[in-house]
């Protein structure tokens, strides 16, 4: 009888030992999400906490890709379906030739945390991130040169609308911004001293930029002068 009981428990424990454990709940995963960007309706990628990179190739369904790192991942950009960037804490800058696939680390020069990145094309492209650091590339991302920026503040978001026109903000309501591809940066006028969070063109004159206050500003002279629109929120 004693025999039986063993077996049977040898059974049990061997059976736990050989499951196998399956995420269900949040699926896909659990980590939170930060950023997103989509090529086209089928097409589309977010990234978020522990190197989390997800990717959607039908508009609904979305599927774990390993990035190679398990650092936060706070920002993601694809000029196309094969060529993409993303960045985050540490100096983290992985990138994909395929789609996502598999991606490679490049060498930012830096373990400041970078918090957004874009590309004009799949060669030219900056990343902005804290303590006013603006890195560029004309290689793909091979190489990474900082640029001057002449600020210290934190830039939360950068903004390429082509190879030339570039802008970030960030900070106290810090605005910067590039007509050269982003090698050279000049400070503009804020009419706001709100953290901004987020900035986007739709041409070289008009653009938007929000804050962490609900502040929204506008420019209608490419970047020059930005006057405050009305949200009726406030956080």
């Amino acid at each position: 009888m004693k025999t039986k009981i063993f077996f049977a428990a040898f059974l049990f424990f061997a059976g736990i030992t050989n499951a196998q454990w399956f995420w269900q709940n949040p699926y896909p995963q659990g980590n939170k999400l930060i950023s997103v960007y989509f090529v086209n309706p089928t097409s589309g990628w977010a990234v978020g906490n522990g190197g989390t990179i997800m990717k959607n190739s039908d508009g609904y369904h979305w599927n774990y890709q390993n990035s190679g790192t398990n650092n936060n991942l706070l920002s993601v950009h694809f000029v196309d379906e094969n060529f993409g960037w993303a960045v985050g804490y540490s100096g983290t800058v992985v990138k994909t030739t395929n789609g996502g696939n598999t991606w490679t680390a490049q060498h930012s020069g830096t373990i400041d945390n970078l918090t957004s990145v874009r590309f004009a094309d799949a060669n030219n492209g900056c990343i902005a991130g804290w303590y006013g650091r603006i890195l560029k590339t004309t290689d793909g991302g091979s190489t990474w040169t900082e640029q001057t920026t002449g600020t210290s503040e934190y830039l939360e978001s950068i903004y390429c609308l082509d190879i030339e026109h570039c802008w970030a903000v960030g900070g106290f309501g810090t605005i910067l911004k590039s007509t050269n591809g982003g090698e050279n940066w000049s400070i503009k006028p804020s009419p706001t001293g709100d953290n901004l969070r987020s900035v986007c063109f739709v041409d070289t004159m008009n653009g938007w930029a929000v804050g962490a206050s609900g502040s929204i500003i506008k420019t209608i002279d490419g970047g020059n002068n930005w006057s405050p629109q009305t949200s009726n929120y406030y956080d």
